[in-house]
């Protein structure tokens, strides 16, 4: 993911702006060649310019482990680096606390999806629980 600070764009405007364009129209026999080198080095300037992060998606997050969650679950592994005991404790205990109650309002949104007694909304939340995505079929010839 490419980190857009004010400092990065800036970085980018000035490495644009000391290019000598004309090269690019001089060594390009016709406006596709022109495009495509004129893109590639924008994208070369971006790559030097604009830092890039990488963030961790994990496959087993759980539909119910929301944000205020991974707070709270930081805050508990913070705790335990600094080797703060009670203050691990009570964070542990919070992040318990707070997962049972999200875990609980997660079933009872199931529970009405499920009680709505309309297919398609039950197909639906069921093909989202699994995880199942159809695959677009190809027409025949192609």
């Amino acid at each position: 993911v490419k980190s857009w600070s004010d400092e990065a764009k800036l970085k980018l405007q000035a490495c644009l702006d000391c290019t000598d364009w004309h090269v690019f129209e001089d060594a390009s026999a016709d406006l596709d060649e022109l495009t495509d080198t004129v893109t590639s080095y924008v994208s070369f300037c971006e790559d030097l310019c604009v830092p890039t992060r990488n963030l961790q998606i994990y496959s087993n997050n759980k539909p119910w482990f929301t944000a205020k969650l991974k707070q709270l679950h930081h805050s508990k592994e913070e705790a335990c680096r600094k080797g703060d005991r009670m203050l691990y404790n009570q964070a542990r205990n919070i992040l318990t606390r707070e997962i049972r109650a999200a875990k609980k309002s997660y079933s009872e949104k199931l529970r009405n999806q499920f009680s709505t007694n309309e297919p398609a909304n039950m197909w639906k939340t069921l093909k989202n629980i699994t995880g199942f995505i159809k695959t677009p079929s190809q027409a025949e010839g192609n």
